[in-house]
């Protein structure tokens, strides 16, 4: 009778220690499953700023071209980064979607427009990048 209540404070107690040392977007990329045929190209220039950069998770080969969805992250234009929001790039690919998350320049350094000029840049492929990508 006791056991079940000693195991459940056990569970809760790690799942409290776990979220003290980790974010849970980190917890989340963690435990995103992985889907090995699946690939990601990290790191991609699309601008000479360091913080502009993406990666692109890339679906397992189809017949068909896949459709993209570019993820741009929230945190009121003065946070974040892509490396947060791997889970959402492994998702989509894992469902045969190919994924683009983009770091932009953040306030206080930069101003409106900056920030959807950045996520515009990062959009457009040249034809270095796509070189890069599909080889």
């Amino acid at each position: 009778m006791l056991r079940p209540v000693i195991y459940a404070s056990i569970i809760v107690l790690l799942s409290l220690a776990a979220l003290a040392v980790f974010s849970p977007q980190r917890l989340v990329n963690m435990l995103a499953w992985a889907d090995v045929k699946s690939k990601v190209v990290k790191n991609l220039s699309y601008g000479n700023e360091m913080r502009q950069k993406l990666d692109i998770y890339i679906p397992a080969q189809s017949e068909s071209a896949p459709n993209v969805v570019v993820f741009l992250y929230g945190g009121n234009w003065n946070s974040g980064s892509r490396g947060q929001y791997g889970f959402v790039g492994k998702a989509l690919a894992s469902r045969g979607i190919m994924a683009v998350v983009a770091d932009y320049r953040l306030s206080p350094e930069v101003a409106y427009p900056v920030f959807i000029e950045d996520t515009a840049q990062a959009v457009s492929v040249d034809t270095e990048t796509h070189r890069r990508i599909w080889g």
